[in-house]
């Protein structure tokens, strides 16, 4: 569940189903990130290209950790 938090009232925003078997997890490389077509795209170690539609929640929020790890590395 994707939520919101303003004045200590919390918002539920989004309700992902996840199916029986749960959630998997692949290794991929981000190729591209574009906040305004809400899209994502990848590479996996095969080499085959995936783009993915972001829901507005993610679209706003990806990459921002890469960006904050490339403006302050860790040492």
């Amino acid at each position: 569940m994707h939520y919101t938090a303003k004045g200590g009232v919390e918002t539920g925003e989004e309700f992902d189903r996840i199916g029986k078997d749960g959630l998997k997890a692949t290794d991929v490389t981000v190729t591209h990130i574009d906040r305004g077509a809400k899209t994502l795209a990848v590479k996996t170690a095969d080499g085959t290209a995936e783009t993915f539609r972001l829901t507005a929640s993610a679209a706003k929020d990806a990459g921002k950790d890469v960006v904050q790890a490339v403006r302050n590395p860790r040492k």
